[in-house]
């Protein structure tokens, strides 16, 4: 929902239906009613096309009502959710999509849509991606040495539309991967300006839709065009950003003093119409692909102006490639939000020596830049002619998915011979992670997936899964609305770590159990049917599902064999009934090692509410047809072991699954759709190898501002360089404070890095810097340490922890503890308190870090274990088997 990506699929509608094809365009009724009349007129003259509409979430990504378009968004900050809003239109669109008649055959989408590829993988047709840009931007902005790995990358899509003709894309390297090129997106109309001007001589000024120029560099334009003293049309945008400018053209009376020569336009422009009226001869541009376009197919030359986007390579294309055009001499892209800092980059002067040039024609340059751009435009007009490039290429489109839908059937039947795993991850970072890399591990073999989530969650993996879908494996994230009102959370609190305080868990959690209505339901529509359910322990309603569906649920837990032992272990042998008090130490019964512990610290639910939800769980637990777990056999053997036996068998150990994360991208976008990580990897460059602590209490960190300083303090009297990792939210504004208010920043300043909200931990750990890991012990964090060969500073907080803590540090050896003894029950924080002083965090963080033998022996024996986890993802190795033999055990089963 953008003018310039908008306007060029209409035409391409039109140009379609003139060939005989029925064209649906989907929109939203504001951008609808822009085009109506044109598509009216079409209608009317017998083409095949209708507008199929759809409410636009403006509410519901927090947008004002009404703002359905990118031109209408009032500041930079809506941008973003500009693209929640359209992530969130996918289950409407599949919805109309199925009461289309006669059933679509093709997709044509904006390459910025990208869960239409899912859409079209739903319904087994192609999609073809159009990219409003030249072939030559597209070349610039994938490394010619890596272009083979890019056509490989973008196997999974089916074609591209490009906006240009073939005379300038040959030699570009895509004329395998993009072979329909199409043409140049241009109208015919009626003159309707008359001939008011000599032949050449108007100059039209135009920057686009999202033109975010500051009025005083727009008065500077305006100068300029006044000291040139020739004629020109002048294209102003409307808002309040242009009310400055406005007041200057009154108060100066620009209008008057241009009068008879300057014709000011304000809001949208007939910009077609204009450029190709013979009394235009230049055209002051921000060189936007579509502007580019029209300015050659009327031969127009082009005065360069980018502004940001694709602008400043099709500038190099347009004045140095095809050599029509001359830049006013701009540098810095003007960033969104961020114009008022850029400032004014171009003077009066400079502008008008660059009209002077490209209008005068009484210089040689100027006339075979002229010539150029009239040759251009012939070019431009023959490829849409009959037997025309474009023109053919628009043919060798329309027979490819006419091949394609005769093909449809024989290819559902050889799809359904793959198995379907429909997977449900808890929304919650520690239980969505692992369960996205088990999504990657499984269609790397060969598994049809589907994992269903809520819309801001499945924001958060829109950006991985389509690279994985757009390399042809068969991945789709199913969105459901989550009942946020019904459960009794705040609106838009999707995930554990957006409610506002932990106390409000259990309220989460109900609302997870409303999703089973609407979960069936999809269900239902999923093709080809499923065979197999991989769920969250901790989301027991889809044992349900699966007995419907007659298929085998397998439970995902997100801990390790050690301690589902133990919990299995400490219910089997009565164990609470033993003790005297929640703080008595006791020894875990029944495993090869001496454990200690208190029951507090196992795990045990704390009220009635958590006991009848854990009741649940063991329910779906025991009529499930098995478990997969994070782990892997050479980690912890003998517990891998004995709990087989307690499970009786069906348990396989594919991990670590963060292993699937190999290269740079996938480790730095895990958890999170898009971040820049270049300042956290270069702070971490100048680092000396195994010198920096990194510390990180996990997404739902719940220590008070008073514990949290004492940690702060530890790091600071550590003397040694750090990352720390702070979790945005109300919960943290009392050690923000503190932060500003003892200058903790300043006086750790050079050997500091504080990181606020998300961090890429995946990428910090595999970092040769890091020697240390201060962590909260989730299995999660505590795997991924071993695997990048850190030794752990030990910090439980709650659940699983404190038994993932005697793991690491009694029975690997791999870490030591700063002595946190008592759970943080979440909603009673307060009442703890601060219970692990400075000296306690300090003195953990010396005995880690120091170069004793001891320490020595903790750091061979991570970095062992973190060799025995690479060669277990490995072929041949035991999470890789696993993985295959679970695959197999699914297979057999469905057909026996």
């Amino acid at each position: 929902m953008a003018q310039g990506h908008i306007i060029p699929m209409m035409d391409i509608a039109r140009l379609l239906a003139q060939r005989g094809v029925t064209v649906t365009i989907f929109t939203t009724p504001k951008n609808a009613s822009r085009f109506n009349s044109v598509l009216s007129r079409a209608i009317s003259s017998g083409l095949q096309i209708r507008l199929v509409l759809f409410h636009f979430p403006s509410k519901e990504a927090g947008l004002p009502e009404g703002c359905e378009n990118l031109d209408m968004v009032a500041s930079s900050d809506m941008i973003y959710k500009i693209f929640l809003a359209i992530s969130l239109l996918q289950k409407p669109a599949e919805e109309l999509f199925q009461q289309l008649t006669p059933k679509p055959s093709c997709i044509i989408s904006d390459f910025c849509i990208p869960w239409t590829a899912q859409v079209a993988e739903k319904f087994h047709i192609p999609r073809i991606s159009f990219h409003g840009f030249s072939c030559f931007c597209l070349h610039w902005w994938v490394d010619t040495s890596v272009l083979a790995h890019f056509r490989g990358a973008v196997s999974g899509l089916d074609g591209a539309f490009m906006g240009c003709f073939l005379t300038h894309a040959k030699g570009l390297g895509f004329g395998e991967s993009f072979e329909m090129i199409i043409l140049p997106l241009v109208h015919s109309f009626v003159d309707v300006i008359g001939d008011l001007r000599q032949s050449k001589s108007v100059l039209y000024v135009c920057f686009g839709s999202l033109c975010n120029l500051i009025p005083s560099q727009l008065v500077e334009l305006a100068l300029a065009l006044e000291d040139t003293k020739r004629p020109f049309v002048w294209v102003i945008r409307e808002g309040s950003k242009f009310q400055e400018l406005e007041k200057w053209i009154m108060e100066e009376g620009f209008e008057e003093r241009t009068k008879g020569r300057g014709l000011i336009i304000r809001g949208w422009a007939p910009q077609v119409l204009i450029l190709s009226h013979p009394a235009i001869g230049g055209f002051l541009t921000h060189c936007g692909w579509n502007s580019t376009l029209e300015g050659i197919s009327a031969g127009v030359p082009l005065i360069t102006w980018p502004l940001f986007g694709d602008q400043f390579l099709n500038e190099k294309l347009i004045t140095q490639v095809l050599k029509i055009g001359v830049s006013v001499g701009v540098e810095i892209p003007m960033k969104w939000g961020e114009e008022e800092k850029v400032g004014l980059q171009v003077k009066k002067e400079d502008i008008k020596k660059t009209i002077c040039m490209v209008m005068d024609d009484d210089n040689e340059e100027s006339r075979e830049r002229r010539e150029r751009a009239g040759k251009l435009s012939e070019m431009a007009k023959r490829a849409v002619e009959k037997d025309g490039s474009s023109h053919l290429d628009m043919t060798l489109l329309i027979q490819d998915i006419m091949q394609q839908s005769c093909n449809v059937q024989e290819n559902m039947a050889s799809e359904a011979h793959k198995p379907h795993f429909v997977l449900f991850p808890l929304m919650a970072p520690g239980h969505m992670n692992p369960m996205m890399d088990i999504a990657k591990i499984l269609v790397h073999s060969n598994v049809i997936v589907t994992v269903v989530t809520t819309p801001h969650n499945a924001a958060r993996f829109t950006s991985v899964f389509d690279r994985y879908f757009e390399s042809g494996f068969r991945i789709r994230l199913a969105q459901l609305e989550f009942p946020c009102k019904e459960g009794g959370v705040p609106d838009g609190c999707e995930n554990l770590d957006m409610i506002p305080s932990l106390g409000m868990a259990a309220a989460f959690f109900k609302a997870t159990t409303l999703l089973q209505q609407p979960a069936e339901k999809l269900f239902e529509e999923l093709t080809p049917p499923p065979c197999c359910i991989i769920s969250d322990m901790c989301l027991p309603y889809t044992i349900h599902i699966a007995k419907r569906h007659n298929i085998p649920r397998i439970s995902f837990v997100g801990a390790s064999c050690f301690c589902l032992l133990c919990l299995h272990n400490i219910r089997i042998y009565n164990v609470e009934d033993s003790l005297t008090s929640e703080s008595e130490y006791f020894v875990l019964p029944g495993i090869p090692d001496k454990i200690e512990m208190t029951i507090a610290q196992a795990a045990q639910p704390i009220n009635e509410t958590w006991k009848k939800f854990r009741s649940e769980i063991m329910a779906a637990e025991m009529a499930s047809y098995g478990i997969i777990m994070n782990s892997f056999e050479e980690l912890e053997p003998a517990y891998a072991r004995d709990y087989k036996k307690v499970r009786g068998e069906k348990v396989w150990c594919i991990g670590p699954v963060s292993l699937v994360n190999k290269d740079h991208l996938d480790k730095a976008q895990r958890g999170r759709g898009s971040i820049d990580v270049s300042p956290h990897v270069k702070w971490l460059d100048c680092q000396k190898p195994g010198s920096v602590i990194y510390a990180c209490l996990g997404s739902l960190c719940n220590l008070t501002p008073p514990q949290l300083i004492e940690l702060g303090l530890a790091l600071e009297a550590s003397e040694r360089p750090f990352i720390w990792v702070i979790r945005e939210g109300s919960h943290s504004e009392g050690l923000e404070k503190w932060i500003n208010e003892y200058g903790f920043e300043e006086r750790t300043n050079g050997r500091s890095l504080l990181i606020r909200g998300w961090a890429p931990q995946l990428l910090i750990l595999s970092h040769p810097a890091i020697g240390g890991f201060i962590t909260h012990c989730g299995w999660n964090s505590t795997l991924e340490a071993i695997c990048s060969g850190v030794p752990m500073v030990t910090w439980p907080l709650f659940a699983d922890q404190f038994l993932n803590e005697s793991l690491v540090v009694h029975v690997l050896k791999v870490g030591v503890t700063v002595g946190a003894k008592s759970p943080v029950t979440w909603g009673k924080e307060e009442e703890i308190g601060v219970m692990v002083k400075k000296e306690d965090v300090e003195r953990a963080i010396m005995e880690l870090m120091d170069e004793t033998s001891e320490s020595e022996e903790r750091r061979k024996r991570v970095r062992e274990f973190a060799d025995k986890a690479k060669r277990a993802v490995e072929k041949g190795g035991s999470s890789h088997s696993n993985v295959n033999l679970l695959i197999q055990d699914i297979m057999k089963k469905n057909h026996d």
